[in-house]
C-alpha cells in the first residue's frame, strides 16, 4: 500500500473505526479461537462475548485487524490462493519461528511482523 493510502486509511480509521464484528472476521478467517482473540483485543474472553457487533474498536486496535487484513492476502498468495493450506500453515509449528505456532503470534503488533517477515522469506525462498 503506498503511503499516501495509508495516511488515507489512518484518517478513515479516526473517523470511523472498525466494529466488534469485523473483529470476528478476521479472527474466524484466521482460525483464532476465543483465547486468542481476547487477547488480540486486550479484553476478556468473557467481555468479548458480551461485546455487540456494533460496538466500535479502538483505533489501535482497529490498525492491527488491518494489518491481519494485509497480513492474509500476503499469505493467499504465499500459498498460491490456497486458503486451507495457509490456515492448516498458521497453526503448525514453524522451526524458523523457532517452533511458534504462527497463530499464537498474531495477537501483538511484533508478531504480525514476525509472521509477515517469515511468510515473505517463504515467498522469495529465503529460508
Amino acid at each position: 500500500m503506498a503511503r499516501h493510502d495509508r495516511i488515507d486509511t489512518i484518517q478513515k480509521l479516526k473517523e470511523h473505526p472498525l466494529k466488534f464484528s469485523d473483529l470476528k472476521r478476521t479472527a474466524n478467517k484466521f482460525g483464532l479461537n476465543q483465547d486468542q482473540t481476547s487477547l488480540l483485543a486486550n479484553i476478556s474472553p468473557r467481555t468479548l462475548k458480551s461485546k455487540s457487533e456494533l460496538t466500535p474498536l479502538s483505533f489501535r486496535l482497529s490498525e492491527q485487524i488491518l494489518l491481519l487484513e494485509e497480513l492474509y492476502q500476503i499469505g493467499l498468495d504465499v500459498f498460491d490462493s490456497n486458503e486451507a493450506s495457509f490456515q492448516d500453515w498458521l497453526k503448525t509449528s514453524i522451526p524458523a519461528l523457532e517452533n511458534h505456532i504462527p497463530n499464537d503470534l498474531l495477537t501483538s503488533q511484533l508478531g504480525i511482523d514476525v509472521v509477515k517477515e517469515e511468510l515473505l522469506r517463504i515467498e522469495h525462498g529465503v529460508y
